[in-house]
């Protein structure tokens, strides 16, 4: 195993999700905490298209932009994911894995910077619905993120609790 191994888990929920990450300098994962959040360690499973333009938010981002008027609020992720149908958002129609990729770009991004990262060895991610559908969308919208299938792993709750 490499001294400076980068490791991204996400537990990917309908409404709200977490992130941890484990490098090489801590020997426990990290649970990332979220400024603004009641929750500290969730985030909101939503994005917001920014109203008139082509600007996308994710999380707590999302839930600001919305706040403040310049927004419309996208909520089901995962529902949207399983359905597979195209997504009418600010009159732009916009198709689920789209969705996703902004959502979990986002979260990445916050792990890298967090955990002091340019890059991430392997991402784990967990989720309740274990719909082929949905597995289907969240795996190719890491590849479209141009990271490589041997780099992530999707299992669901019940089997993450095998692990702990």
């Amino acid at each position: 195993m490499t001294n400076n191994l980068f490791c991204v888990g996400i537990d990917l929920c309908s409404d709200f999700s977490q992130v941890a990450y484990l490098n090489y300098k801590d020997t426990e994962p990290v649970s990332v905490e979220f400024e603004g959040m009641e929750q500290k360690y969730q985030i909101p499973t939503v994005v917001c298209k920014v109203i008139g333009k082509n600007g996308w938010f994710a999380g707590i981002d999302a839930v600001k932009c919305v706040e403040s008027g310049e927004g419309v609020l996208v909520e089901g992720l995962l529902d949207k994911a399983a359905a597979k149908n195209p997504v009418n958002v600010d009159d732009v129609v916009i198709m689920p894995i789209e969705l996703i990729k902004i959502y979990l770009d986002y979260l990445l991004k916050i792990a890298r910077k967090i955990g002091g990262s340019d890059t991430i060895d392997k991402i784990f991610i967990t989720v309740d619905d274990f719909n082929i559908s949905i597995l289907n969308v969240i795996a190719k919208a890491l590849v479209e993120l141009g990271i490589n299938k041997e780099h992530f792993e999707i299992i669901s709750h019940g089997e993450s609790f095998i692990f702990f």
